[in-house]
Order: C-alpha cells, then sequence, then structure tokens
C-alpha cells in the first residue's frame, strides 16, 4: 500500500516483524495480569503480512491474555482461506481500513486500485464469520473521500458491521498536508493514550501510544523489562504528569500530534487535567 497519510516508510528504526518468542514474553506478562481488556496486533504495517500472524492470535486466545483481541486490516490479504484459519485461531475481533466508497477515492488515498477486493473480501467475511467475531469498517475522512461518508454509511449500514467514522490525524505532526494547516489543532490538552494503553514496537522497544510511529517517546524495552515494570516505571509516569501540568506539547511524540485534540478527547483530557491528583494516585 502506498497511503499518503501514512509515514511508516520513512521511519528511522525501520520496518521488521517482532520476533515470535518476544511476542511469547509480551503475551505471558499480560496474561499474568489479564485477561487485559483488549490486545490489538497490529501497529505500523499490515498484520496478515507477518509469517506467525496465526500463531499470534492462537496464543492469545490459549493463554486467555484479553477479553478481545485482533488487529486492524487493510482487507487486500483478507480471502477466505486466511479469513478460516484466524477464526479457528480463535480471533474475535477485526476492523477493516476501507476509507472510500469508490475504485477512485480508495486510490487516492492508497495509492493502489484494490477496492473491489477489499469489499468482496469484507462481505464474505461478514456472511461466514461465527457470530461472537466482532467486525468493524473504518472510514477516515480527508480530501481523497469528500463528502462519500453519507454513501458509505448507506452501504455498511444493514451489514452487521460496527462503523467507524473519524477525522484524519497528523501522525504526531509526521503528515503535513496544506489543506488541513490550521484545521488540524494542536494544544497543550492532555490525552487519554498514556493513561490506559501501551504499544510495543516490533523491535521490543516500547512507545507510549499507536501514534509514536517513529519512536520517539520510548518508555522502555520490552528485552529487558516486564509490562509491569514498563507501565507503573518512571519513564511513563513523567509523560503522564507532563500532560496533566499542561505540558504535552513538550512529550516528543504529543508535540505536534492532533489526535488528543478531537471533541471527545478534549472533553477526556479536560477531566484528567482537572483531576491531577486522583489521576496519578490510581
Amino acid at each position: 500500500m502506498q497511503c499518503f497519510f501514512c509515514p511508516r516508510e520513512e521511519s528511522s528504526k525501520g520496518i521488521g516483524s517482532m520476533d515470535f518468542e518476544l511476542y511469547c514474553k509480551i503475551i505471558d506478562e499480560c496474561a499474568a495480569h489479564g485477561p487485559l481488556k483488549l490486545i490489538n496486533l497490529h501497529k505500523d504495517g499490515e498484520p496478515l503480512a507477518h509469517p506467525r500472524i496465526y500463531d499470534m492470535v492462537r496464543y492469545i486466545a490459549d493463554r486467555g491474555a484479553a477479553e478481545e483481541f485482533g488487529f486492524t486490516s487493510n482487507g487486500i490479504l483478507f480471502d477466505e482461506a486466511r479469513a478460516a484459519r484466524l477464526v479457528e485461531a480463535g480471533i474475535n475481533k477485526v476492523s477493516f481500513s476501507i476509507d472510500a466508497t469508490s475504485e477512485d477515492a480508495y486510490e487516492r488515498a492508497k495509492g493502489r486500485r484494490k477496492y473491489g477486493i477489499v469489499v468482496e473480501n469484507v462481505r464474505r467475511f461478514l456472511k461466514s464469520k461465527p457470530e461472537h467475531v466482532k467486525v468493524a469498517v473504518k472510514f477516515i475522512s480527508m480530501k481523497e473521500n469528500q463528502g462519500e461518508e453519507g454513501e458509505f454509511v448507506e452501504m455498511w449500514q444493514d451489514s452487521g458491521a460496527e462503523l467507524i467514522i473519524s477525522e484524519y490525524h497528523d501522525w504526531s505532526g509526521s503528515v503535513r498536508d496544506s489543506s488541513l494547516q490550521g484545521i488540524l489543532p494542536v494544544s497543550e490538552n492532555a490525552c487519554e493514550n498514556p493513561f490506559y494503553s501501551l504499544a510495543v514496537n516490533w523491535d521490543g522497544t516500547v512507545s507510549i501510544c499507536c501514534v509514536d510511529w517513529d519512536s520517539q517517546s520510548v518508555v522502555g524495552d520490552v528485552h529487558g523489562q516486564t509490562i509491569a515494570e514498563i507501565w507503573n516505571g518512571d519513564a511513563l509516569r513523567q509523560v503522564r504528569e507532563m500532560h496533566l501540568s499542561g505540558r504535552s506539547c513538550e512529550v516528543g511524540a504529543c508535540g505536534g500530534c492532533s489526535y488528543k485534540d478531537k471533541q471527545s478527547r478534549e472533553y477526556i483530557g479536560g477531566w484528567l487535567m482537572a483531576n491531577r491528583d486522583r489521576v496519578m494516585d490510581y
């Protein structure tokens, strides 16, 4: 894929696949404190491209590490055979990034004419999946698909999938588009992400959230630390304190990020800042 809004190809740490033994260590540690609410098996790439994705899904299921677990996919590789293997492995949540209702809009946003294949794969999975498997279809509003939101809703509203329509964000200030300047706000608002989630990169380093695509704000490394040590560690605590004191823009990955400044997140961020002592003592 060549999605214009994704900066992964510019990553200074390179692109790779997580070692399976390291992955098992992480899941074992999560299971020891779990089950967690959610584990997503994605960050900076297509999960189905990982050679051991089925083993990864099965390992979470066998260990009982999370109530919900799965990933977001672009849907291109999600054919009938792969879908069946994922269901057999125990997956219970899949989201698809579609972002268009036409082949032309899809190509403008993602650089390839694969819209028809994606829609076919998603519709087939919705018909064949077990009832307990949750499916969501996603649409990010941007100039390349402007005006298609209503058609997207009409197309998928009776499909059985959850519809997620969200605004474009700039991946921690890395994606700059002249048409968006002055539209995407950047504020000192607190973000909820450091308070409820972690993002483990393919190389074992741990970022404060999935938006930190270039590891600007690493708070630990699972090669030498446990997930619990990182979660309760000084590095992440300092990030939280900076968010709560109105200094989020001083955090590397947060400085130019518009993700935290959507309306609902502004409300949550305001609550976090107003209840700083209570939050930090939790």
